[in-house]
């Protein structure tokens, strides 16, 4: 199994009493398939400690185990484990004494692929620099659950069901909150003459 950082299962050892293959198996697979967006999605859910990001994803999985262990039904485990790290990174905001609240802080958006056939030229390539960094700072200032919905949807590519399971709101506020904040970020963008 290739994972990224730590590993959660604690490779090398017999499996703990009551551990069966099914157990196993459903954690294994948890891993491999949300470790890496699940470190991605913490990470920029605590910008000032990006590195305690593996730490947070790490106790999410040994709760999983936990739930697993004592006979808990999962439904729909990326929906659990998405809301679970999202509520350690709360804790550790509060622990550690922050004034700021945990949706204040917000993303990088992602690089632009380097894939395309011909590369932007200096010019192109600081417009599109400027263009990401005024998304940032407009997205920085939307309400908190406009932010959490728009980084949940367009950053980590979630679906309205699996963001409602993890914020514990319904389909339709989600819904309403996306289109408030990318209504309100077409307004501002507009305000600064960004889009026609």
């Amino acid at each position: 199994m290739t994972t990224q950082g730590p590993d959660p299962l604690g490779s090398g050892t017999a499996p703990a009493e009551g551990v069966t293959e099914q157990h196993t198996a459903a954690l294994e697979e948890a891993v491999r398939d949300y470790q890496s967006s699940m470190i991605h999605y913490v990470e920029q859910t605590l910008p000032d400690r990006p590195d305690q990001a593996q730490d947070v994803v790490q106790n999410t999985f040994l709760r999983y185990r936990r739930a697993l262990l004592n006979g808990k039904e999962i439904a729909y485990p990326k929906s659990w484990l998405y809301r679970v790290a999202h509520n350690l990174a709360v804790d550790l905001n509060r622990r550690e004494g922050r004034s700021r609240q945990l949706d204040e802080g917000m993303p990088q958006l992602a690089e632009p692929s380097t894939a395309a056939t011909v590369s932007p030229g200096p010019a192109e390539m600081l417009t599109q620099n400027e263009a990401r960094d005024v998304a940032m700072r407009e997205l920085r200032r939307l309400p908190g659950d406009d932010r959490q919905v728009l980084l949940l949807k367009l950053i980590e590519g979630l679906t309205l069901r699996e963001i409602s399971d993890i914020t514990g709101d319904k389909i339709g506020t989600i819904h309403y909150r996306l289109n408030r904040g990318l209504r309100a970020l077409k307004n501002r963008f507009k305000a600064l003459d960004m889009i026609g």
